[in-house]
């Protein structure tokens, strides 16, 4: 379980982190989310679809690894399988947590409980009471995807207002066995699309929205690749 807890140089001044390659803390995830800066990259690779958290009513974009829940199809194994990690995982565990809605600082925060954190072995992340160079380094990666994550929701915002999030299954079809329907997604509705009015339309463009929804269209294709994996 994750235990995320704002750094502090007292507290967690003899703290070390290593780095994990392998990504051994997404072996599970069936959803990894990704931002709209990375949607070109992942969907040659991975099927991109949005989620609702039932509690929240939130959004987030997604890339989808596994056909059930707990299945990751790319980390086998002891390693990840595909070509691009979303940068999401890459960031682990240090997150980047906004200090209050309407202001621009963040504060860094670590998932204790991670088996990459510890105080024998791995990078510092203090010098005495001052963050290490490798703590910055990663302080700012953290951040940097924290900021193309709150651009994310706003594109997100913008495809709920125009109604081209739809509610669809995905029709899974292995090789042997009964095709069944993976449920809980959505993604976008590229008839909804078509019928938008030009100012509509240009507005997307002017927003340089478009590039990801076709991206995000196209990486469906991926999905026929997790069916082959699985099998």
């Amino acid at each position: 379980m994750s235990t995320l807890v704002a750094l502090d140089s007292q507290k967690h001044q003899s703290l070390k982190l290593t780095t994990d390659k392998s990504f051994a803390h997404a072996k599970t995830r069936h959803l990894v989310p990704v931002a709209v800066h990375e949607f070109a990259m992942a969907a040659t690779h991975l099927p991109i679809v949005f989620v609702k958290d039932s509690d929240t009513g939130q959004f987030r974009a997604c890339a989808l690894t596994g056909l059930k829940p707990e299945q990751n199809l790319f980390w086998k194994d002891g390693g990840w399988l595909g070509a691009y990690v979303p940068e999401s995982l890459r960031h682990y565990p240090l997150v980047a947590l906004k200090v209050s809605e309407d202001g621009d600082s963040f504060a860094i925060c670590i998932d204790e409980a991670s088996p990459l954190v510890g105080r024998e072995t791995g990078e510092a992340l203090f010098d005495g009471a001052n963050a290490s160079e490798f703590l910055n380094r990663r302080s700012e990666a953290a951040v940097a995807w924290a900021q193309k994550n709150l651009i994310t929701q706003s594109f997100i915002q913008r495809l709920i207002e125009l109604k081209l999030l739809q509610s669809r299954s995905l029709s899974i079809r292995p090789n042997s066995g009964a095709a069944y329907e993976l449920t809980g997604c959505y993604m976008i509705d590229e008839a909804a699309l078509n019928r938008l009015d030009d100012q509509a339309f240009i507005g997307l463009k002017h927003g340089g929205y478009l590039a990801p929804i076709y991206a995000a269209l196209l990486s469906l294709n991926q999905v026929q690749s997790l069916v082959r994996l699985a099998q």
